[in-house]
């Protein structure tokens, strides 16, 4: 396998222009074990701020995810939209620094029918691109697949919703695959 598409990662998207985060996590197989991609996505502007791959939903992997999404947006949100997995209430608290009180504005728990619908609706696309190989062989190729899947979805794809591409939405430069991956460090998910 070409090591260079694990080094591709997502990039820093600085300003995000929306105060409005989603996160969730969807079940995927790898070697027919079962894992977790947890996603952070930007409500406004539809770029994934944010992904990473656990064995389990642990609060480490809530706060690990969550953590690298502030890091490329850089900024925190005013809301965060998740399902009721407990683990996300402690690493929001956590990684935002959000007392109680702003904590119980700022954190809303929504089903996938709802408020976090548009997420949902990202993690059945994901379902929909892995179901004809049902699983991965390797780590490492889960984690290019995804490399290059949420490159793709973030520079490439035009989301009919906002018109263009989430990168232009967001006002970010036009990254090439080659500029991703001899110009970024690795994103270590």
């Amino acid at each position: 396998m070409d090591t260079k598409m694990l080094k591709l990662h997502t990039p820093n998207i600085q300003p995000v222009s929306s105060k409005v985060w989603h996160a969730d996590e969807t079940y995927i197989k790898i070697k027919g074990r079962e894992f977790w991609l947890w996603i952070v996505y930007c409500h406004e502007t539809r770029v994934v701020l944010a992904w990473h791959i656990s064995k389990k939903r642990l609060f480490k992997d809530a706060k690990a995810v969550l953590r690298k999404a502030k890091n490329n947006a850089g900024m925190r949100p005013e809301k965060i939209i998740t399902d009721g997995l407990s683990q996300y209430q402690t690493a929001i608290k956590k990684v935002f620094g959000w007392w109680w009180n702003i904590y119980k504005k700022s954190h809303i728990i929504d089903s996938g029918i709802g408020k976090n619908a548009i997420l949902e609706r990202l993690n059945r696309e994901v379902k929909r691109r892995i179901k004809w190989f049902g699983t991965f062989q390797v780590l490492d190729g889960t984690k290019a697949f995804f490399n290059m899947f949420f490159y793709y979805h973030n520079f490439q794809k035009i989301n009919r919703t906002i018109g263009c591409t989430p990168n232009k939405r967001a006002c970010v430069k036009d990254l090439t695959l080659v500029e991703l991956l001899y110009n970024f460090p690795t994103q270590g998910s």
